[in-house]
């Protein structure tokens, strides 16, 4: 009899994760990402402004958000005008967005998952708000984060030892 796959057998612990503040740059991010073991998650918690109850996280500044924001205005034009390529270009673009504010980049917290949950119900709530981490909580505080990526080495394991 098959059991029950929990959230909490998936996720990755939140202290795996480098963690930013949503007024700090781009650039500062990055140093983050890149100190320790941070890059081989791809993905910084954002925490916004203390409130009464502590730090609130606000955020998930994952890959595609670095990279989408580092490349913010050329994508913006591209939109409008049409892509228009030159040598040095990602140079440029690049040390053009890197005083980007984090809070601008990142992807808002639209939903969270029990770590007690089935996976299921964490694959249902990616599906539904298009989400490919999701914050794991216990008791209102984040133990971790889900990627979409966990669920895939899953269904893999699954497949192969059919």
């Amino acid at each position: 009899m098959p059991f029950e796959k929990l959230v909490k057998d998936f996720m990755r612990p939140v202290d795996k994760y480098g963690w930013v503040n949503e007024d700090q740059s781009l650039k500062e991010a990055l140093k983050v990402l890149t100190s320790g073991d941070n890059l081989a998650c791809a993905t910084l918690i954002v925490l916004g402004k203390p409130e009464a109850g502590g730090q609130v996280i606000k955020g998930l500044l994952t890959a595609r958000e670095i990279v989408f924001g580092a490349m913010g205005n050329f994508l913006k034009g591209a939109e409008k005008i049409g892509p228009v390529f030159w040598p040095g270009q990602l140079e440029a673009a690049c040390h053009h967005e890197m005083e980007r504010k984090v809070g601008r980049l990142m992807v808002p917290i639209r939903t969270c998952v029990r770590a007690d949950e089935m996976l299921m119900e964490a694959v249902f709530l990616m599906k539904k708000y298009n989400a490919q981490v999701l914050p794991v909580v216990d008791d209102e505080e984040v133990i971790g984060l889900l990627h979409l990526d966990d669920v895939l080495k899953e269904i893999i394991r699954i497949a192969m030892t059919q």
